[in-house]
């Protein structure tokens, strides 16, 4: 479990891994459907309606899955509406979501949970077993880009109760970690370590763009 927590606590960070992260190849810049934003080899997983700009008529999020047989790849792509009819490409994401079923027992197909409350665009994803973890990214649009501003990651032991949570706020630079020690040592007996909560502040760095934000890697793997 330690070793977990520094992998995805010390080397995947807000923005690309080792160039895992990038735009989708292909993506024309305008379309009438989500269909029409899928390039050849990919097709429309899930699509999600709603307001991303602030302006009428509704904005689409579209998730895209990639060709192959086997761990087939997934793309985020964030679309406007437009007044005239069909969409406008604004971002396109590889790399933040996991291939098709790529997270294990807990994950299912791997396919994320997507949600959008005050233009804020919320993506989940959640997978492994025993050890289990969590990833939620929000983002928005602003000053014509899509921005990071916000990612929770989570990573527990079912067994042994173990559990770490880390919530990053980039608008603030406010970082909050909370621990949840074992409930048992190795002989059995209680612990009696006590949950820890630490609360750090760093001056934020400039955006991150939805299109450079990597969690599970260009393949799916994390």
């Amino acid at each position: 479990m330690r070793a977990f927590f520094r992998l995805v606590y010390g080397i995947v960070v807000c923005g690309s891994l080792d160039g895992l992260a990038h735009p989708l190849d292909g993506v024309p810049e305008r379309g009438a459907t989500a269909a029409d934003f899928a390039p050849r080899g990919w097709k429309v997983e899930s699509t999600l309606a709603a307001d991303l700009d602030g302006a009428a008529p509704e904005d689409l999020v579209v998730v895209l899955l990639g060709p192959g047989d086997v761990d087939q790849p997934r793309a985020l792509v964030w679309l406007h509406g437009q007044k005239a009819g069909g969409f406008t490409r604004v971002d396109t994401n590889v790399g933040l979501l996991a291939c098709l079923d790529c997270l294990g027992v807990k994950g299912g197909s791997g396919a994320p949970d997507l949600s959008v409350s005050k233009r804020v665009l919320t993506v989940t994803s959640m997978g492994g077993s025993r050890e289990s973890y969590s990833a939620t990214h929000r983002f928005r649009f602003e000053k014509g880009l899509v921005r990071l501003i916000g990612v929770d990651r989570w990573d527990g032991d079912s067994l042994s109760g173990e559990a770490r949570t880390r919530s990053e706020n980039l608008l603030t630079g406010v970082t909050v970690v909370e621990t949840q020690p074992a409930t048992e040592d190795e002989t059995g007996r209680p612990s009696g370590r006590k949950a820890t909560k630490k609360t750090t502040r760093a001056t934020p760095g400039p955006p991150v763009r939805l299109q450079d934000v990597t969690e599970f890697g260009s393949d799916g793997d994390r």
